[in-house]
């Protein structure tokens, strides 16, 4: 690079937009430099309107079924975690150490009214899926209500466990429309990279 490319890198304003976020404009025309993203104001706050997400990071939630707590990172939630749920989906994968087993993955608005993720394995998802069948019965779609995860305390050989068995009640119409109109403007991927499945030679199958 020369040094007049070096100079022309080194060469940038901050200008101030509309929205108070500080962004970097690079004087000259180096290629290389746009690869980097603008910096932004440690004291701008986005602004936004009802239900907020973190565009590509969902709120990760944890059901750790050990401690029959919900997880936010190593913060506990309590053993209840109201659930407006916008999609979800059932899938077979190794994840996380655990054998290669059926797993529930739901993308929900939590009681924070943020865009949120968790996963469910096990007995929890056969609580779940129980649940599908009784809102078919009864003509309702799952996400037209909240759903409740209560943590329900079990005992096996290995000692205690819990099992989260999922509840579900009216939500308001507007509010409905409103989750809707949300899901309509988001494109919601996957938060999971299973692990490739091996056999007992050891090659990926």
């Amino acid at each position: 690079m020369s040094h007049s490319t070096s100079k022309s890198a080194m060469s940038q304003t901050v200008k101030e937009t509309s929205n108070d976020i500080e962004e970097l404009i690079l004087n000259g025309e180096d290629i290389e430099s746009s690869q980097f993203m603008p910096f932004v104001s440690a004291f701008s706050l986005p602004k936004h309107e009802g239900i907020l997400y973190t565009l590509g990071n969902p709120r990760p939630y944890r059901a750790d079924c050990k401690v029959g707590q919900f997880k936010v990172g190593e913060n506990l939630k309590g053993g209840k975690l109201k659930l407006e749920i916008l999609s979800y989906r059932v899938f077979h994968a190794e994840l996380f150490n655990y054998p290669y087993q059926r797993w529930l993955e739901v993308f929900f608005v939590d009681p924070d009214n943020t865009l949120s993720h968790v996963l469910f394995k096990g007995m929890s998802i056969e609580s779940f899926v129980n649940l599908y069948t009784e809102m078919l019965i009864r003509g309702r779609a799952i996400g037209e209500g909240i759903v409740t995860g209560r943590m329900e305390k079990r005992s096996g050989k290995e000692g205690d466990y819990y099992v989260v068995i999922f509840e579900w009640e009216e939500n308001k119409k507007e509010r409905i429309q409103e989750l809707l109109d949300f899901l309509t403007t988001q494109s919601l991927t996957s938060m999971v990279i299973p692990n490739p499945i091996r056999n007992q030679t050891g090659n990926v199958q």
